[in-house]
């Protein structure tokens, strides 16, 4: 388990010293703290500003900025804990291992750093890295990924330090300074009563690879947590159990599932009920000629001929024609059933199904009456959900 905490004694209201974003500066007066790059003052002011209750995952901290990928993060968190904004501890519980980390935008000065060697009856570890790649990380927390950061201060109670198995890895970026609190309740994690949402992400994570029976990747679950953000649980488990039943390669399935209800602003698992989805219409003799064609060919096969293009633009204005003339009070009186018809009439030609595509070419106007069919349902839906 890994946690990181603010230790300045102030709770982080975004009130960076003065001295902090002048570290940068040759000719700074305050000569007592090391210079500081801009990337580091931006990272260090980046964890202070999460408000209360927001997690971020470890697999999000080397994806989620615009303009740094992970090896530039990696650079600037060891040029924090160079300088004395971040310290470490790597301390060993049973099998495994727990990192701790504190954070601190005044710089952390010795007291506080013996304070927290005494307390972790440890050393400071200035030259460990956050490189899961390499390290013993993932040989003593069993590959654990989820590295989360939480603004939601430290809750009292028993603590879960002892616990033998990987758990959810939690920054602290809020330090829990209540008077009538004792030390030990303000620096351990209490996993037990903690009911966020790392851990009914954890959960939810797990009963997919269960029920699918696939393994997760980085990328996959990076992609999955994002759409996890927009629903709630009993909604997310309603998708796995669905995409379960209605697809072949439900692991891709339930992506499109939930990406459907996004973009139909589903809200409720009724509404998730409610919502039409066609079953995935793929078997595994498709499945097994796709993973054994060659990525060159597999592109080469996806170019679209200038008198198939033609005649896909010809079909889609058409389509679009007939949408606006058969719905055109719908699309007048509101807007989310107006950005569904411009989904649908700017798709590209790949991006409809197999079965889909084939109708298209064969039959156009089968393909328009169903397209027509799926947008009045559509709009139904919309306008006996709206508020």
């Amino acid at each position: 388990m890994s946690i990181i905490k603010n230790i300045s004694n102030e709770k982080p209201f975004e009130v960076i010293p003065r001295e902090l974003l002048q570290s940068c500066d040759k000719k700074r007066k305050d000569t007592n703290n090391k210079a500081l790059s801009l990337e580091a003052i931006g990272l260090l002011c980046n964890l202070q500003s999460y408000p209360e209750g927001w997690e971020l995952h470890k697999t999000e901290l080397y994806n989620r900025y615009e303009k740094n990928g992970k090896s530039k993060v990696m650079r600037i968190w060891d040029e924090l804990v160079e300088a004395g904004y971040i310290i470490q501890f790597k301390i060993r519980s049973g099998n495994n291992y727990e990192y701790h980390y504190y954070f601190s935008v005044y710089g952390i000065t010795e007291e506080q750093i013996k304070e927290k060697e005494e307390y972790h009856q440890a050393k400071v570890q200035n030259k460990f890295k956050l490189d899961f790649r390499k390290s013993e990380v993932q040989k003593s927390e069993g590959n654990q990924d989820n590295l989360d950061f939480s603004n939601s201060e430290v809750q009292t109670g028993k603590s879960s330090l002892g616990s033998p198995k990987p758990e959810a890895n939690i920054i602290h970026n809020q330090y829990n300074t209540h008077e009538d609190n004792t030390h030990e309740d303000n620096t351990h994690y209490n996993q037990e009563e903690n009911s966020g949402s790392s851990s009914i992400n954890n959960d939810l994570l797990n009963k997919l690879k269960k029920e699918f029976k696939i393994k997760l990747t980085d990328s996959y679950i990076n992609s999955m947590l994002t759409l996890f953000n927009s629903f709630n649980k009993d909604i997310i488990e309603y998708a796995i159990e669905y995409s379960s039943e209605n697809a072949t390669d439900p692991k891709k399935y339930i992506k499109s599932v939930l990406k459907h209800w996004k973009e139909n602003d589903i809200k409720t698992l009724q509404e998730a009920k409610d919502f039409k989805i066609k079953p995935q219409a793929i078997n595994s003799k498709n499945l097994k000629s796709k993973e054994l064609t060659p990525k060159w060919l597999e592109e080469k096969t996806r170019e679209v001929s200038y008198e198939q293009k033609n005649y896909y633009n010809k079909v889609m204005q058409e389509l679009r024609e007939k949408i606006t003339n058969q719905f055109k009070n719908e699309i007048d009186n509101n807007t989310r059933i107006l950005n569904n018809m411009n989904n649908i009439i700017t798709k590209k030609y790949y991006d409809w199904n197999i079965e889909e595509r084939s109708l298209l070419n064969k039959n156009k106007n089968k393909f328009i009456e169903d397209q027509l069919q799926i947008f009045g349902e559509m709009c139904e839906f919309i306008n006996k959900h709206a508020i």
